[in-house]
């Protein structure tokens, strides 16, 4: 999808938003944790998910300040005539990447 996208803009498409500098952001259909993330690969492969430690990013002290929620929207990218293009079928779902990656 990335790939897709980014040809996409470099042929042209990107010059639809206008000239300007905009970010365009590329997460994925469905909102997901980092938990959600280890889920699906341990899963995939067959290992046990009890190893998996569940925290709050609230409870976590990094020794810096972070936002709590780094979900990106990409209704920008998603309403993109030539983004749309690019991917016909739509983002690559979480688990259909999974899929494709690991196998």
């Amino acid at each position: 999808d990335v790939v897709a996208l980014l040809l996409a803009a470099a042929r042209g498409g990107g010059s639809a938003l206008g000239g300007g500098a905009q970010t365009l952001h590329m997460g994925g259909p469905e909102r997901m944790s980092r938990v959600d993330m280890a889920k699906g690969v341990c899963s995939h492969r067959g290992y046990p998910e009890g190893r998996i430690k569940h925290s709050s990013r609230a409870a976590l002290d990094l020794g810096f300040t972070s936002p709590l929620d780094i979900s990106m929207d990409s209704s920008l990218l998603d309403s993109q005539p030539w983004a749309i293009a690019a991917l016909p079928q739509g983002r690559t779902t979480w688990a259909a990447a999974l899929h494709k990656v690991l196998v």
